[in-house]
C-alpha cells in the first residue's frame, strides 16, 4: 500500500469512528461506554495526523471526485470540490484539537454519574462526537465552500450540546448562541465568503490566497467588505466584545466535559480561520491591524475585569476564556500592524505572530484543565458558588494540585507555559511606537488581575475550610488521568518551549512573513533549547527544600490556633469569595459602571428586538421572506462585484 494511500485512509478515518454513535442510539448502556472509547480513539488519530503534517514537507491534500457541486454549466459560475487535506497551519490546530478532545473524552467517562438523568446523558453522548468531528472538517477542508458548510453543522452540533441538559439556563443559552452566532453572524460570514469567492473566481484555499494578495489595495470588494464581513462572523464565534455575552452562559449551563471542548477547541476554530485568513489570504493591511488589536485589548481587558466580579466557579472561567483569546486576538492585529505599518520592525511581526499560536495552545492546555478542576468540584460537592465551596484541597489533593498548576499557568507565572507566551507578547508590543505599547502595558496590567482572580478561585475552591461538611469526597481515576496529562503538558511547554516554537515555526511558512522565525529567542545550552526558568527552578527549589530540611524543620513546633474563644474557625464568619476585592472594583468604579452600562443598554435593545421578533415572528419565519433576504444579499454582492470588474458585465 502507497503511503499517499495510506495517508488518505487516515485522513478519512474519524469521520466514520465518530459517527458510530448515532447508529448505537437504540442501544444506550453500549452508547454510554462507546462514545467516549470511539472519541478517544478518534482524537488520538487527530493527534497524529497533526503531528504527521507538521513534520513533512509537502501539504497532504486529497480531491474527493465523487461528491463534488457544480452551480452551473455556464464557464464563469464555480465548481466546488470536496478538497481535504492538511497543511502547517492546520496541522497545527489538530493538535490542538487532539489533545483537549482526548482528554475531555477520558475525563467524560468518570463524569457520568453526575449527570443524574438518563436523557441527559444520551443527548451529551450524541451531540459530543458530532461536535468533535466537524470541528474536524472545519480544519481539514481546503474549499471555503465546504468550510462554511461544516461550520453551519458545527454550530448546530455546539447549539446541542450547549443545551444537552434540557434544563432552563442551558436552553436559553443555547438559544442566546443561536441568535449570536448562527443569525447574523453566519449571515456576515456567509457574505464574506461569496466575496472572496466573487473577486478570486474560485473556492480552493490555494486559488484564494493567490488571487486575494494581488487585489488587495486594487479592489474593494476584497480589501474591505469581504475580510470585514468575515471578521464580523468569526467575532461572535471566539467570543469577542461586543458579540461575547453568550460565553459565560453557554460555557457555564455546559456539562463540564462540553464546557473544556468548547472553551480549549470550538473557541480555536474561528482563530484558526482568523488567523488563515488575514496570515495566508490577505497580505498585512495597517486597518486591519489596528482593528484586531483595538477589539484583542478591549476583549482582554473587559473579560478578565469582569472575571474577578464572578463568584461562579464556571462563570468566572467563562470570563476568563475570553480575556485570554482577547491576548491571541491583540497578538495577531499586533503581527499586522508591525508588517504593514512599520516594516523595520519584522522580526516583531514574527514574534507576535508566534505568541499568537503559543497562546492558543497554552490556552487550550490551562483552560481546559480549570473547567475541569471545576467540574470535579462540582462532582464532589454538586455545587458550583465560590460562597458555597472550600475544604476540597486535603479531599482532593490531586485535583487540587493541577488547579494550582492551571492557576499559575494562565497567570503567567515561570516556569509554566502561558508565561513564555505572554512575555512574547509583551516582547512585541511594548518596544514599539504608536498605538502597541498602550495595548503591550494594558495586556500586562491585566495579566496582574488575573492572578488575582485565581487567588480568589484556587483559595476558594481548595484553601479557605469548607462551608459545610462535604461527607465522603472521591476522585474518579479517569477524570485525574486526564486532568494530570494536561497539568503535564502545561509544566513541560513552560520548561522545554522549543517544543511547541518548533511547530509554530512550521506553521508559519506560508504565510506573508519575510522574517525567518527567531530561533535565538530559545536559549541554547550544549545544543538543547530550554527556558531559563528551569535552571532557575532546578537550583532554587532543591536549595530551599535543603535549608529547610537541615536549619528550620527541627526548629519549629506546631501549636493550636485562637478563634476568639470558637473550638474552630467557622467558614460562615469568613469573608466570602464574592466580597475579597470589593475595595478593588471601588477603585476602578468608572470601568465597571462604563461596562455595566453599557451591558443594561444591550438588554434593553435585545428586548426590544425580542419583542419584535415575536409580533412579526409569522414574517420573518416564513421561507419566504428568507428567499428575498437571501436573494437580496447575493444581488448587493453581484453589483458590487460588477462596480469592481470583478464579474462579466
Amino acid at each position: 500500500m502507497e503511503i499517499a494511500q495510506l495517508i488518505t485512509y487516515f485522513l478519512i478515518a474519524p469521520v466514520p469512528i465518530l459517527l458510530i454513535p448515532v447508529l448505537l442510539l437504540w442501544r444506550k448502556r453500549v452508547l454510554y461506554i462507546g462514545s467516549s472509547l470511539l472519541a478517544c480513539i478518534s482524537s488520538m488519530i487527530i493527534l497524529v495526523l497533526g503531528v504527521f503534517g507538521i513534520l513533512v514537507s509537502k501539504p497532504i491534500v486529497y480531491v474527493f471526485p465523487w461528491f463534488n457541486i457544480q452551480m452551473s454549466t455556464h464557464p464563469y459560475w464555480f465548481y466546488f470540490p470536496v478538497i481535504l487535506g492538511i497543511d502547517k497551519i492546520s496541522s497545527y490546530f489538530l493538535i490542538i484539537l487532539g489533545i483537549v478532545s482526548l482528554t475531555s473524552s477520558i475525563y467524560m467517562h468518570g463524569y457520568y454519574a453526575s449527570l443524574k438523568r438518563k436523557g441527559e446523558v444520551t443527548r451529551l453522548v450524541l451531540s459530543y462526537p458530532l461536535l468533535i468531528l466537524f470541528m474536524y472538517l472545519v480544519i481539514i477542508v481546503q474549499s471555503l465552500f465546504w468550510f462554511l458548510v461544516f461550520w453551519e453543522v458545527m454550530g448546530f452540533t455546539t447549539q446541542l450540546l450547549i443545551a444537552s441538559s434540557m434544563k432552563r439556563g442551558g436552553v436559553v443559552s443555547a438559544m442566546k448562541y443561536y441568535l449570536l452566532t448562527k443569525g447574523p453572524a453566519e449571515l456576515m460570514i456567509a457574505g464574506g465568503i461569496v466575496s472572496i469567492i466573487i473577486s478570486s473566481g474560485d473556492a480552493s484555499y490555494a486559488t484564494v490566497a493567490h488571487v486575494l494578495k494581488s487585489l488587495v489595495g486594487h479592489n474593494l470588494l476584497a480589501t474591505i467588505v469581504a475580510p470585514g464581513l468575515f471578521l464580523a462572523g468569526l467575532m461572535a464565534k471566539i467570543g469577542l466584545i461586543p458579540l461575547h455575552s453568550w460565553v459565560p452562559e453557554a460555557y457555564g449551563e455546559s456539562p463540564t466535559m462540553a464546557s473544556s471542548l468548547l472553551s480549549g477547541a470550538a473557541s480555536k476554530i474561528g482563530v484558526y480561520m482568523l488567523f488563515r485568513l488575514f496570515m495566508y489570504f490577505l497580505p498585512p493591511v495597517f486597518v486591519w491591524g489596528i482593528v484586531l488589536s483595538v477589539f484583542g485589548t478591549a476583549t482582554l481587558i473587559y473579560g478578565t475585569l469582569n472575571a474577578l466580579r464572578q463568584y461562579d466557579s464556571k462563570r468566572l472561567l467563562a470570563y476568563h476564556s475570553m480575556g485570554q483569546l482577547g491576548y491571541v486576538v491583540l497578538a495577531i492585529g499586533a503581527s499586522i500592524y508591525l508588517a504593514s505599518y512599520q516594516p523595520c520592525n519584522a522580526l516583531l511581526s514574527t514574534v507576535a505572530a508566534a505568541a499568537a499560536l503559543y497562546h492558543a495552545f497554552n490556552h487550550s492546555l490551562f483552560k481546559t484543565l480549570l473547567f475541569m478542576s471545576a467540574g470535579a468540584a462540582e462532582y464532589a460537592l454538586n455545587e458550583r458558588s465560590l460562597d458555597l465551596l472550600g475544604g476540597l484541597g486535603r479531599m482532593m489533593p490531586l485535583t487540587s494540585l493541577v488547579a494550582l498548576i492551571a492557576s499559575f499557568s494562565i497567570s503567567g507565572l515561570p516556569p509554566f507555559n502561558g508565561f513564555v507566551s505572554k512575555w512574547m507578547i509583551y516582547s512585541s508590543t511594548m518596544p514599539c511606537s504608536g498605538l502597541l505599547p498602550v495595548c503591550g502595558f494594558a495586556a500586562m496590567f491585566i495579566s496582574s488581575v488575573t492572578s488575582a482572580s485565581f487567588m480568589k478561585y484556587y483559595t476558594s475552591v481548595f484553601g479557605r475550610p469548607a462551608f459545610r461538611s462535604p461527607g465522603e469526597v472521591r476522585e474518579p481515576l479517569s477524570m485525574v488521568t486526564a486532568m494530570m496529562i494536561l497539568a503535564c503538558l502545561c509544566v513541560l511547554f513552560g520548561v522545554a518551549p522549543f517544543i511547541p516554537l518548533m511547530m509554530i515555526g512550521h506553521s508559519l511558512r506560508g504565510t506573508w512573513l519575510h522574517q525567518p522565525f527567531p530561533q535565538g529567542l530559545v536559549p541554547v545550552i550544549n545544543g538543547v533549547a530550554l527556558n531559563p526558568s528551569i535552571i532557575i527552578a532546578a537550583v532554587v527549589f532543591p536549595l530551599s527544600g535543603l535549608i529547610y530540611d537541615v536549619a528550620i524543620r527541627d526548629r519549629t513546633r506546631t501549636v493550636p490556633g485562637w478563634f476568639c474563644g470558637a473550638k474552630k474557625i467557622v467558614a460562615r464568619t469568613m469573608p466570602q469569595p464574592r466580597h475579597y476585592f470589593d475595595e478593588y472594583e471601588s477603585v476602578f468604579s468608572e470601568i465597571y459602571v462604563i461596562g455595566d452600562t453599557i451591558h443594561s443598554g444591550l438588554i434593553k435593545t435585545g428586548h426590544f428586538v425580542k419583542s419584535i421578533l415575536q409580533r412579526k415572528s409569522f414574517v420573518f419565519e416564513a421561507p419566504l421572506f428568507m428567499a428575498l433576504l437571501a436573494s437580496l444579499l447575493i444581488l448587493i454582492l453581484l453589483i458590487i462585484g460588477l462596480l469592481q470588474g470583478v464579474l462579466p458585465g
